[in-house]
């Protein structure tokens, strides 16, 4: 393998990742993840203190702004992008570390998040280097990379308590390994401390989470099929069906295949167990680290093409995964503008008509207000909860307003009742159409003249 190849898809990774980075509108929990920097002192930002510690330095040394914010995640994502194909090449080879480095470069998910105002690329930097040290003290049984494991994980909860969620995975490769090396009476109290430690942290995690459910409450997150398919859909397809592969074909597997096949699928397992109990509202990205798993797996799937089909299919297969991966990002970066509402573009139409944070005698809504509010200058860290800019719930939606009013909202989560009352009721000004292959995430504005 020629050894500039790795170095040629990190650079493209890397260059993808900073394309067009301050171009897209923010999106509701980037327009969060600014307020709470600027105020530290909130709950949120209080359980999760790392990230929200180091935006806030950003924007006091650099001013608040949506680049530089989301530059510190995009720097965050390469690192990972280099962090995952070292650690996979460590314990798997270069041929399978080079396919896997492919597949996450071309990841939705991956690219969405490196481009994002949120904590999962950091928090992934972390969880990525705990299993590198856990890996390493799986073959060494060496006190440091007992600590390291601990440690690494440490921060990566201060990131986010997620990271909990990484702990059954340690704790079944660890079963496996000493189960297949019969040494469960001689393990040591090396490992025993640390193991115990990182049982104690996500058991804070999980209390962590509990005491926010309480305080925010819960939401729906629909059915668990729905939450299985956003994880395939963000992963890649194409990584998804080469996992499959790895796990049916990959045989004798070592102790690295095996904590990369419960990486890739103990955390979705998790998460949907989360959504069936109610116990907290999940996305898939809650089980972002999966990620890596997914990609090592379709790596050991490719190896195992490589070694079974001949060299003219395994040539079509390996065009057919690009090609599909590729289809997602040019979509990305073209139809759907980064995967987000085109909230800054429909907040224009309300300044263009002299509708800003000063103006008095006009209502607006919206389904992302805070994200609205910063774009008609509400300062950054007085947003949450401004006046100018409240969501469309159902008795204001059924008011008649006496005075002019606003709503910039995503057409999607329009009810069909409350899309007739607009139409019936006010004007159409703009429409701001966003797709990722399916999804739809355009953005209309209506303005409701005032009652005579």
């Amino acid at each position: 393998m020629r050894s500039w190849l790795p170095w040629a898809v990190l650079l493209a990774g890397a260059a993808l990742r900073l394309s067009r980075l301050g171009d897209w509108s923010l999106w509701f929990d980037e327009e969060t993840s600014i307020y709470f920097a600027l105020n530290p002192d909130k709950p949120f930002p209080r359980a999760f203190p790392l990230y929200f510690w180091v935006l806030g330095r950003l924007f006091s040394a650099a001013g608040v702004s949506v680049y530089s914010a989301r530059l510190l995640s995009a720097v965050a994502g390469i690192t990972t992008l280099w962090l995952a194909w070292r650690c996979i090449r460590r314990f798997a080879g270069d041929d399978v570390a080079l396919p896997a480095l492919v597949l996450l470069v071309l990841s939705p998910g991956h690219l969405f998040w490196s481009q994002s105002i949120r904590y999962y690329t950091l928090l992934l930097v972390f969880q990525i280097a705990s299993i590198h040290a856990f890996l390493t003290a799986l073959e060494r049984r060496s006190p440091l990379w007992w600590s390291l494991t601990a440690g690494w994980l440490v921060l990566a909860l201060l990131t986010n308590t997620t990271a909990a969620l990484l702990v059954p995975v340690g704790v079944l490769a660890l079963v496996w390994t000493l189960a297949g090396r019969r040494f469960a009476g001689r393990l040591s109290w090396a490992a025993i401390v640390p193991a115990l430690t990182v049982v104690a942290l996500a058991i804070a995690a999980l209390m962590t989470l509990l005491t926010l459910h309480q305080l925010f409450g819960d939401q729906s997150g629909g059915r668990g099929v729905h939450l299985l398919m956003r994880f395939i859909g963000y992963a890649g397809v194409p990584a998804v069906a080469l996992m499959l592969v790895g796990l049916a074909f990959t045989r004798q597997p070592p102790a690295a295949f095996v904590c990369f096949a419960l990486l890739s699928t103990v955390p979705v397992l998790e998460l949907l167990l989360l959504h069936t109990t109610g116990l907290w509202r999940v996305a898939w990205y809650h089980g972002f680290i999966a990620l890596i798993g997914v990609v090592a797996m379709g790596g050991y799937g490719w190896k195992a093409l490589a070694e079974r089909l001949p060299r003219w299919a395994l040539a079509g297969t390996g065009v057919a995964v690009i090609g599909a991966s590729l289809a997602i990002v040019v979509s990305y970066f073209t139809t759907a503008h980064g995967d987000r509402p085109r909230w800054d573009e429909a907040a224009s139409v309300l300044r263009q008509h002299g509708v800003v944070a000063t103006t008095k005698g006009v209502d607006v809504f919206s389904h992302a207000p805070g994200v609205i509010a910063y774009y008609l200058g509400v300062p950054p860290g007085e947003t949450m909860g401004h006046p100018l800019v409240r969501l469309p719930t159902a008795p204001v939606l059924r008011q008649s307003p006496s005075w002019e009013s606003w709503w910039v909202l995503e057409r999607r989560l329009i009810r069909p009742d409350d899309q007739r009352w607009l139409d019936g009721r006010c004007e159409q000004r703009s429409v701001f159409p966003a797709w990722m292959i399916t999804r739809d995430r355009t953005v209309v504005v209506y303005r409701c003249a005032p009652l005579p």
